[in-house]
């Protein structure tokens, strides 16, 4: 725990990591992308039905565990587009994504741990846009995830290179694996039904992090705040998001704001 609470130190720097494009391909050894959400995927006619009536969202996992090495069809521009976008897209998330405003009103407390989970829901959120868009929208993701976990198993390094003790980064890092995989999990369960549904599934996200003071009003606020940016992205089209990726910036609306005011007046 005494690790973690150095996440505030790090909550606004974007490791330097992630400015290298030759290390885009680079993925911890502990990591086998062929398998990210490998979940089964109930395929009933009660769930089609979800899938083509909540925004037009498709799970994460129907199409991440589905990779094909179609890659090498890309020609190189196309492939350098690519990666580009996903280095803005998560670039922006890392940089400008309202961490603040979202422990403020979530009730989430400032450390590394919650950092990465909101990190980890802004690339599930995008992730469900990108599903719509074929190999190219699965290669986007996957270069987000790649970029991510790079990233973070700097952020473990310099962690134990800080505390002048061994961490078992390679432990760490199977750990946070396994814990993103089951948020995406729940995430998908919850964002294809009910408002009811997707709060159950955030509620267990938060206590499985030992989130004890977060209230059933502050799960209302993130509820809506995911209801709200999986509309707005379901409006941009792939080429929009390729040609200026650093154009999407999550940032906490006014109407949920007003909403939090409403909350904590009637509580």
């Amino acid at each position: 725990m005494a690790a973690l609470s150095l996440g505030r130190k790090f909550s606004t720097n974007l490791s330097c990591s992630l400015h290298r494009l030759a290390s885009l391909h680079h993925r911890p050894s502990v990591v086998d992308f062929s398998v990210v959400h490998n979940f089964n995927t109930n395929k009933n006619s009660t769930t089609n039905l979800l899938l083509n009536s909540v925004h037009h969202v498709i799970p994460v996992r129907n199409y991440a565990e589905q990779r094909k090495s179609f890659f090498n069809f890309l020609n190189q521009d196309r492939r350098q587009e690519l990666e580009l976008t996903a280095l803005g897209i998560l670039n922006g998330i890392y940089m400008k994504a309202p961490q603040t405003e979202l422990r403020t009103h979530v009730g989430i407390e400032d450390s590394f741990g919650m950092w990465f989970t909101m990190v980890t829901m802004h690339i599930w959120l995008v992730g469900t846009r990108l599903a719509r868009e074929g190999n190219e929208g699965k290669k986007i993701f996957e270069l987000m995830l790649s970029m991510m976990w790079d990233d973070v198993e700097q952020r473990i390094k310099k962690f134990e290179d800080e505390m002048k003790r061994g961490l078992k980064v390679k432990t760490r890092l199977r750990n946070y694996y396994r814990a993103v995989n089951l948020e995406y999990h729940l995430l998908d369960e919850g964002i294809t039904g009910s408002d009811a549904d997707l709060a159950s599934s955030l509620w267990s996200i938060l206590k499985m992090k030992g989130q004890d003071d977060v209230q059933a009003w502050n799960i209302e606020i993130l509820v809506h705040y995911i209801r709200y940016w999986t509309t707005e992205l379901d409006s941009l089209t792939l080429e929009e998001m390729v040609e200026n990726p650093e154009e999407l910036i999550f940032h906490f609306p006014t109407i949920i704001s007003n909403q939090c005011s409403s909350s904590r007046s009637t509580n």
